[in-house]
């Protein structure tokens, strides 16, 4: 009996360091099949797609650590804080301003509009908020179409837009001379598997040819607004079409000698494999020059909305980052922003201020 409450006390702190224990083989597991197999099985896209939230967790170990007087605990806190700083600890530090000998900027946007809000002038409302030079649109439908000429002609006079009577619809907008490129010059990219057809244009940018692209790539279904599901064959058919127009897209821009900006709904998270194959051949403006996790998806909860419910809830919003603007290595990115959201779409907005080397 004397010993019934000491035998009380290690049984808690063996569950406890059991728990600790588990958690980071489990968090090292996940890294070291990262590496090595991308998103090859769904159930390790999943886990890769909620990175950020993996490591909440690690911030138990040091109070583990003080109460278990483990001291181990403390180094395989360390190991997991390692994994974190590289992923994402860039993302908290100040960037340093470069030193470049040309102070004219580009404000480029990117933005999912969301093809079912029919609340137009907030779409209208939140590009004019933005005061951007350049701005990519997802999922133009025709009365975003209507808006945006009736609105924003003068502001943006040059328009390329195609819209679209479901998701598939596209649209640029430019205070420089913007010229669509022939079918031709889409050599390298597959002509089947977007959710809208690539569109491919070059900006008068104070008398340089800069190429751009504006991209909303194939997406994985998990409900589209309705309860949550999915099936793992068609979730990792989804993820290989994905990573197929990564590498298009790193195979075109790699062929281009111009200035290339690619923005867009790429409808894959960071860290995952799609990410990588693409950074490998192009920079993420967010990485280089935003601040904080920068997660664009799922915003609004409306009919058409791609926001799924669980037991009749939404999911919590702003849980990844779909959207991008990726630039060559012609250009440094100064700033990144989320932009102005307009309360409707399931997607926020994504800014970046950019220089030409």
């Amino acid at each position: 009996m004397p010993f019934a409450p000491h035998l009380a006390h290690l049984s808690w702190k063996s569950m406890l360091l059991l728990f600790a224990y588990s958690y980071l083989a489990a968090l090292l597991l996940w890294v070291a099949l990262h590496l090595l197999y991308g998103d090859r099985w769904w159930w390790l896209f999943l886990l890769t797609a909620l990175a950020f939230y993996l490591f909440l967790p690690a911030l138990l170990l040091p109070p583990l650590a003080l109460v278990t007087r483990h001291p181990p605990l403390w180094v395989g806190f360390g190991l997991a804080a390692a994994v974190w700083l590289g992923l994402f600890g860039r993302l908290y530090l100040p960037h340093s301003a470069p030193v470049l000998a040309n102070d004219t900027t580009l404000t480029v946007l990117t933005y999912n509009a969301l093809y079912h809000n029919t609340e137009v002038e907030r779409m209208v409302a939140a590009i004019r908020a933005s005061d951007a030079d350049l701005v990519a649109i997802q999922e133009l439908s025709e009365a975003g179409l209507h808006a945006i000429q009736a609105e924003l002609s003068t502001r943006y006079p040059y328009q390329i837009l195609a819209p679209a009577e479901n998701t598939a619809g596209m649209g640029l907008l430019s205070r420089y001379p913007l010229t669509p490129l022939p079918p031709s010059e889409f050599a390298l990219l597959p002509l089947s598997g977007w959710v809208g057809q690539p569109q491919l244009a070059t900006l008068d940018y104070h008398g340089r040819q800069v190429l751009v692209l504006n991209i909303h790539a194939h997406s994985t279904s998990l409900g589209y607004g309705g309860p949550l599901r999915f099936s793992p064959a068609e979730m990792e058919q989804s993820v290989r079409q994905r990573e197929a127009q990564m590498h298009a897209l790193a195979a075109f821009a790699r062929s281009r000698s111009e200035p290339l900006l690619m923005l867009g709904d790429f409808n894959t998270g960071y860290p995952s494999h799609a990410h990588r194959i693409l950074s490998a051949a192009m920079q993420d403006a967010w990485l280089v020059a935003g601040h904080g996790v920068g997660h664009t998806f799922p915003g609004a909860n409306i009919p058409g909305s791609s926001r799924p419910t669980v037991l009749g809830m939404p999911i919590p919003q702003w849980l990844i980052r779909l959207d991008y603007i990726f630039y060559s290595a012609h250009w440094h990115a100064t700033h990144a922003e989320i932009g102005v959201w307009d309360q409707r779409s399931d997607h926020r907005p994504v800014q970046a201020v950019l220089v030409l080397r």
